[in-house]
């Protein structure tokens, strides 16, 4: 019996030492791609990584805040909180997927909400011009959110240091990615959801 035991006790270790070394080396997916960002990846693969890093990391983004209540005047009115848009933004170029002038149409969006906050103010319900998630475009973002493993490319065209990748969701719900290369990296300067 103990020599059973023994022997089963080895075979055992054995495994776990062969499970340990062979597995133990294997990157994830998501480090795959964190491994491989500084190189050159395909506007494809730019597009799926950047959709699954947002919405990775979309609650957090969420809870930024960036309009706030005007707490120095009577009525409380919305405001644009420039530290936290310039802080969003820049958890968003860290992803490492976008490109400047991404970040600066997202800024831009931004300032005109800022204007028509001072020229219209509001102080409920959603702020004008962001009825919608800043990101996905679209105010049924959980059909996104909720679907993003169903994302598939459909088309990828490359023309000298620019880029189109259109890819679905489902049958009627798609997204389009515009992307140049800077420094021999591909990098997403816009990104537009559609239903067909």
């Amino acid at each position: 019996m103990k020599a059973i035991l023994y022997n089963t006790y080895l075979l055992l270790g054995g495994i776990m030492w062969c499970f340990i070394s062979t597995c133990m080396g294997q990157p994830s997916t998501k480090q795959h791609v964190e491994n491989r960002r500084d190189s050159l990846l395909s506007p494809a693969e730019i597009s799926t990584s950047y959709l699954y890093w947002y919405i990775s990391h979309k609650s957090k983004l969420d809870r930024i805040n960036i309009f706030q209540a005007d707490t120095a005047s009577d009525t409380d009115n919305y405001k644009v909180d420039f530290k936290r848009v310039n802080f969003y933004l820049n958890q968003i170029k860290k992803s490492g997927f976008v490109s400047e002038k991404y970040i600066d149409t997202l800024k831009k969006a931004y300032l005109a909400a800022d204007e028509k906050l001072n020229l219209h103010p509001q102080n409920d319900g959603p702020i004008q011009g962001f009825e919608y998630d800043p990101i996905l475009g679209i105010q049924e973002e959980t059909e996104i959110t909720q679907n993003v493993n169903e994302f598939k490319v459909i088309s990828n065209s490359i023309k000298d240091d620019h880029a189109v990748v259109l890819g679905k969701i489902s049958d009627t719900l798609w997204i389009r990615f515009d992307l140049s290369k800077t420094d021999k990296k591909w990098l997403i300067n816009a990104m537009h959801p559609y239903f067909k």
